[in-house]
């Protein structure tokens, strides 16, 4: 499962979603509301959140750790989909982890 915010957070406009995205087979049509996307993927900087904690900080921490970390190496930003995977890994003990998504260019 692949997260991100649609419409992202801002001081002045009360509205604010997150956007879910899973895989599924070709075949595959959408119902209702449900549409499909054809996502064209890319390179990306990725880091784990293992710890949530508070998702209110360290969520927005890790971001910032990787933008900071993507503006000291020799990649851009790219203009692709920025991402959140929800993931349950042997590290966490069945709490949930996320991967972040950085999108980058040479």
């Amino acid at each position: 499962v692949f997260g991100f915010d649609n419409p992202s957070p801002s001081p002045s406009s009360p509205n604010y979603g997150y956007e879910l995205w899973i895989t599924v087979e070709p075949e595959v049509e959408p119902d209702g509301d449900t549409r499909i996307v054809d996502f064209a993927g890319g390179l990306y900087a990725v880091t784990r959140v293992l710890e949530i904690g508070d998702p209110y900080q360290s969520i927005p921490t890790a971001w910032k750790q990787l933008y900071t970390w993507c503006e000291d190496s020799p990649y851009r930003f790219g203009t692709h989909q920025c991402l959140e995977e929800h993931l349950r890994t042997p590290e966490t003990s069945g709490e949930w982890t996320l991967d972040l998504y950085m999108p980058i260019i040479e």
